[in-house]
């Protein structure tokens, strides 16, 4: 009967604390992943909007020196 309690003891502590281990590791990278990746997302949604308004510009100002 010890060595049962004993065992189950034993099995249930390193349940935790495997549990607790990877629930650190997922958050942590979950974290760093998630947060990072729209946020370049959207700066490089933001460079080629940039990117396309110059281009336009310059096409529009070579259209005005064209017809002037």
């Amino acid at each position: 009967m010890g060595r049962l309690f004993v065992i189950l003891l034993l099995c249930s502590s390193l349940s935790i604390g495997l549990y607790i281990f990877l629930q650190q590791a997922t958050r942590g990278s979950t974290r760093a992943n998630s947060a990072s990746a729209p946020k370049r997302t959207l700066d490089n949604v933001h460079q080629k909007a940039k990117s396309i308004e110059e281009d336009a510009q310059k096409r529009m100002d070579e259209t005005l020196r064209k017809t002037e």
